[in-house]
């Protein structure tokens, strides 16, 4: 079976204001039902039979990996590493100065509602594409709003439906670095829709606002400005879209945990 090398985006990015929401202190490490965030996400990644070696990357790793307990890092092979000085530099330096191997799963520390089963099914999704560099996991707003009617999360309205990465990528060929150099270029922009498209041209641009931009037609526009082929993998768990950004957000998915428990 061919497995993939999982990277696990553990970092605080710089300017993260408390006051604002954000979650105070090393966020990897945030308590959700009694053990750090991050814990969940290696659990899961355990579980996974496409998962080979794990590599956790953060800023000041060192304090992660010692917030926690032994037996949670001690499966497969986990590694921590030093990252730098964002998501996509993280990336970035794991392809370029330690070469890890494709094809490479990204997950982040803050989902801590990602499944074993979630996980292998997205990969085989990524490795049953023929002729794709890298694939995203996507959810639909449709089926979120159902799930969650009272929860706002930010999601790409195109045409017919609403887009959210659930944090979970797939690097499969090496052609694949070149989207990770555009990420980098267009990460500041993470909160502000219209200025990440704006980053994919004029006519991207022009489709998203009119509302004739569809999600096929997003992939083959951003493939073909960054130079290699993306294409998205639908979740269907809507869950997957609830990543942990402020305090707010971990008593949702302490809610959505209970209620998995209970079912």
């Amino acid at each position: 079976m061919l497995h993939f090398t999982a990277l696990v985006l553990a970092g605080d990015r710089p300017g993260d204001d408390p006051q604002a929401g954000a979650i105070p202190g090393r966020k990897a490490l945030l308590p959700i039902l009694g053990r750090p965030m991050l814990e969940h996400v290696l659990s899961a990644l355990k579980g996974a039979r496409q998962v080979g070696d794990v590599f956790v990357v953060a800023n000041r790793v060192q304090k992660i990996q010692t917030g926690l307990k032994a037996g949670d890092t001690a499966h497969k092979k986990v590694r921590f590493l030093e990252g730098g000085g964002s998501p996509a530099s993280s990336v970035l330096m794991a392809l370029e100065k330690l070469k890890l191997p494709m094809p490479l799963l990204i997950v982040t520390a803050d989902s801590p509602l990602l499944q074993a089963d979630e996980i292998d099914y997205f990969c085989e999704k990524s490795i049953g594409l023929k002729g794709v560099d890298a694939t995203v996991g996507m959810i639909e707003k449709s089926k979120f709003s159902v799930r969650h009617p009272d929860i706002k999360r930010t999601f790409i309205s195109l045409k017919g439906e609403g887009y959210k990465a659930c944090n979970i990528f797939a690097l499969l060929t090496p052609g694949a670095k070149s989207g990770v150099q555009f990420w980098l270029k267009i990460e500041k922009d993470r909160k502000n829709v219209l200025a990440m498209v704006a980053g994919f041209g004029l006519g991207a641009m022009l489709a998203y606002v009119f509302g004739t931009l569809t999600l096929d037609r997003a992939f083959e526009r951003a493939s073909k400005v960054i130079g290699a082929e993306f294409q998205p993998v639908i979740m269907a768990n809507p869950d997957l879209a609830m990543d942990v950004d402020t305090l707010a957000h971990a008593v949702v998915v302490e809610e959505i945990f209970s209620k998995r428990d209970q079912s």
